[in-house]
């Protein structure tokens, strides 16, 4: 995530801590890599992006 919006690796950190706090995405360990994880969107999380993708 932090390469694909060009952010530090802290700042990614805390704003996917954010966005799991809030229930719109949640976290999986990486199979291939036992130190990262994937995310995944839930369902809250892509009701939102569409409301915010409309406006």
């Amino acid at each position: 995530m932090a390469d694909a919006f060009r952010l530090d690796i802290s700042t990614a950190s805390r704003q996917t801590a954010t966005l799991e706090r809030k229930g719109y995405i949640f976290r999986t360990p990486d199979p291939s890599d036992k130190r990262s994880f994937l995310l995944q969107l839930t369902e809250t999380g892509t009701r939102e992006l569409f409301l915010h993708k409309q406006a």
